[in-house]
């Protein structure tokens, strides 16, 4: 997965991602959930995986990965259970074949043209933007916020995942930005740079990748896997 995903190519990631909890050498049956917390490993048990493969992971840089509080109890439940954590999030955002945004844009039943940044990636859907959002509702299946700064109809559609804020200050002046959670400043800048954003929600837009990864993960490998659905209503 390291090499699939190139993780090496996203040094900047806040993530640290690959293997952060080694507790089985063995891999019969994997979850894959897009957090990582307590719920998603009992779940995982119950299910009987030995291995989580989540977007969001326990460890992120700048942060002292020391085993103390909360994370006592994920680590000792982690190793008791013999189940192992990976973590993808910046790699699993960007890929070509099984990103979250690549995925999104599959979905909505357009073709993705490029990846338009580091991250996010560009698609033409030459819809109406009311249209464009019924397909939104439609496809990722969660309420959304809109502004409605741009073109009426949407040439250039800009897509970024979970926190893809930054995406506003990026795409063509005039296009619609689909994306998971708007911050606060990201309003103003929409508006001045006349886009359209449509916020689908952090933890719906980031469901896509994971699931497109087991499937992967099933036939390369022949493993079973389960996606561990924990909706945060973020």
């Amino acid at each position: 997965m390291n090499t699939y995903l190139k993780v090496s190519d996203f040094s900047e990631d806040a993530s640290m991602n690959g293997l952060q909890v080694h507790s089985s050498d063995e891999v019969n049956k994997v979850a894959l959930a897009v957090d990582a917390g307590l719920d998603i490993f009992q779940r995982a048990k119950k299910y009987e995986c030995d291995m989580v493969i989540a977007h969001h992971g326990m460890y992120w840089k700048g942060i002292e990965p020391l085993i103390v509080g909360p994370t006592t109890d994920r680590v000792r439940f982690l190793l008791d259970n013999k189940i192992s954590l990976y973590a993808s999030h910046l790699p699993l955002d960007a890929h070509s074949n099984v990103g979250n945004n690549v995925e999104i844009i599959r979905a909505l039943g357009f073709r993705p043209k490029k990846l338009f940044d580091k991250v996010s990636w560009i698609c033409h859907p030459k819809k109406s933007l009311e249209e464009l959002i019924v397909k939104v509702n439609e496809k990722i299946g969660t309420s959304i916020h809109e502004l409605k700064f741009g073109d009426e109809f949407v040439n250039d559609l800009v897509v970024s995942s979970g926190g893809g804020t930054a995406s506003v200050f990026t795409a063509p002046e005039g296009s619609t930005v689909l994306l998971g959670e708007l911050s606060h400043y990201g309003y103003h800048y929409a508006q001045e740079r006349h886009l359209n954003v449509i916020a689908a929600g952090h933890y719906a837009t980031e469901k896509f990748g994971v699931i497109a990864l087991g499937k992967l993960l099933e036939k390369k490998f022949k493993k079973s896997t389960v996606f561990i659905d924990v909706p945060t209503n973020i």
